[in-house]
């Protein structure tokens, strides 16, 4: 596994909402090491702008392509969802760059989803797939107390440990460590150096003044927190800031600007998550299997949030109310 000078690359978001952000700057980045780069997403939108829980799916999107297994996405393209337009974020970063992204929906279960990405890899006639995660949700093991969002990123990282185990040239890219505000920096730097001891992190890369330009008229399509820090950190600074309604607090500095690279086998190997969905039959399995073995899901928080919809109103109260709640029902499966 490498990042390989020629080659052909999917840049794919595997952790939903604004990941797909990052996978673009990484596009930018990386355009000087491969040949060609297509950027692909999970459609999974956060609550604040999608209030329907669980992936978008095909059926749902309008103005798009069909393909099989995967669909082809454009600037004009959206959602509707219980009745409502949901303009996801995958299409903005179309619009942004002027060009098709492919999306990849996890909720027809776990096979469908590698065979998706398969498909777009042939289609394409790519050879380097790259799991983007914002954050380093996918570096978990499962049974981290700060943890309560890993079901996308256990998507991506099982589909990029299939890749591999298929022969694909399959990496996983780290963005802006703890700039999600749940596993933190601390942790995920003792993971990383456990991985880079077995040689497994491949190349770290950094954004600096000479994408300032690109980074910042992208954030203008597009809605995100985490993928936004690390222009955050370049632009005003390191230090303390708030996402998520003020429910999460991410600290800044030159960790944000970062992204790692690295081999999926021994992340997959560590990974309780990723095992699971990856002999999971259904989307829906995939979430009651996590559930039971005591590990927490944006889908299952998500679920709980729009039940508590219809009693509270204030958005910062209602995600801790329902982190709450999660934490509490997993933690008392846990082993």
């Amino acid at each position: 596994m490498a990042l390989l000078p020629g080659s052909k690359a999917l840049v794919f978001a595997v952790g939903g909402g604004g990941d797909v952000a990052s996978a673009a700057l990484l596009k930018h980045v990386l355009k000087s090491v491969y040949s060609d780069i297509l950027v692909g997403s999970i459609p999974w939108e956060r609550f604040k702008y999608d209030p329907i829980p669980g992936p978008i799916k095909y059926e749902e999107i309008r103005n798009y392509m069909e393909r099989e297994k995967y669909v082809i996405v454009s600037g004009d393209s959206y959602a509707i969802r219980d009745g409502g337009e949901i303009v996801f974020q995958a299409a903005k970063v179309s619009r942004y760059l002027g060009e098709d992204v492919v999306i990849v929906s996890p909720i027809y279960g776990f096979e469908s989803f590698v065979e998706g990405i398969k498909n777009v890899m042939r289609d394409y006639g790519l050879d380097t797939f790259i799991a983007v995660d914002v954050g380093g949700d996918i570096i978990c093991r499962g049974d981290e107390a700060d943890l309560w969002s890993p079901m996308a990123d256990a998507y991506g990282l099982a589909a990029a440990y299939r890749l591999y185990s298929e022969g694909f040239n399959s990496i996983v890219a780290i963005v802006s460590p703890a700039s999600d505000g749940e596993l933190p920096w601390e942790y995920i730097k003792d993971r990383l150096y456990s991985y880079y001891l077995e040689g497994a992190v491949l190349r770290v890369i950094g954004f600096g003044s000479e994408d300032l330009s690109f980074y910042k008229e992208l954030l203008s399509y597009v809605d995100t927190e985490a993928s936004s820090l690390a222009y955050e950190a370049l632009t005003n600074g390191f230090g303390e800031r708030y996402i998520r309604g003020g429910s999460r607090r991410v600290t800044l500095d030159i960790h944000s600007t970062l992204t790692f690279f690295l081999h999926p086998e021994p992340l997959f190997r560590d990974s309780r998550p990723s095992q699971i969905i990856s002999i999971s039959g259904s989307f829906e399995e995939s979430n009651k299997l996590l559930l039971e073995n005591g590990i927490p899901t944006e889908y299952e928080l998500e679920k709980i949030v729009f039940d508590l919809r219809r009693v509270y109103a204030d958005e910062k109260e209602l995600y801790i109310i329902a982190r709450s709640k999660l934490m509490d029902f997993t933690k008392r499966r846990r082993p």
